[in-house]
């Protein structure tokens, strides 16, 4: 069992996605192959697939994945780790509330974001929500300054999350 399996049989369990990421995709001009790591019910996969991306929702919890393939069949769905997913061919990677860099996860989750980046085609963007913590963030902003490839900022500001009372920092790069 999936340790989110016990709170996905609640509907919306995480809430809505945030206005800004429905916002920013709305705009983004390219409509191509969009993965969501740690995808959990579909929030952002959902509404993302039938803006006209390619979705593909990646998560280890099978009730997350059923509830997406109920709602929105047109999604592909991936029962996975995330960390050894393969983000290589796809034009956006996803990743809403996936990382925190607590100590006991920082070494893991730094080197997923390092691989993630050192994997992702040229041109192709990676979309994070980190819930706002400054020291979260420096781990963060400093794997992208010291990824070997060069990174152009689309969006780096603060975001509310109603459902949680707290702020989100919502970062998007796109790798040269």
């Amino acid at each position: 069992m999936a340790a989110y399996d016990k709170h996905y049989v609640k509907k919306e369990y995480f809430g809505k996605p945030y206005a800004e990421l429905i916002a920013f995709f709305e705009q983004y001009s390219k409509r191509g192959t969009l993965v969501d790591l740690g995808a959990g019910q579909g929030r952002d996969a959902a509404p993302l697939a039938k803006m006209g991306y390619d979705v593909t929702a990646v998560d280890v919890s099978q009730v997350g994945l059923k509830l997406i393939k109920a709602s929105s069949p047109y999604i592909k769905t991936v029962q996975a780790d995330v960390y050894t997913f393969d983000v290589s061919e796809f034009d956006i990677i996803l990743m809403d509330s996936m990382l925190h860099f607590y100590s006991r996860d920082k070494a893991k989750e730094s080197k997923l974001v390092s691989d993630i980046l050192d994997k992702m085609k040229t041109g192709a963007v990676l979309v994070n929500f980190l819930m706002k913590s400054a020291k979260s963030e420096k781990v963060l902003m400093n794997i992208i300054e010291c990824a070997l490839y060069e990174f152009d900022i689309l969006e780096n500001r603060y975001i509310d999350y109603p459902e949680g009372n707290c702020q989100y920092h919502f970062l998007a790069v796109k790798k040269r």
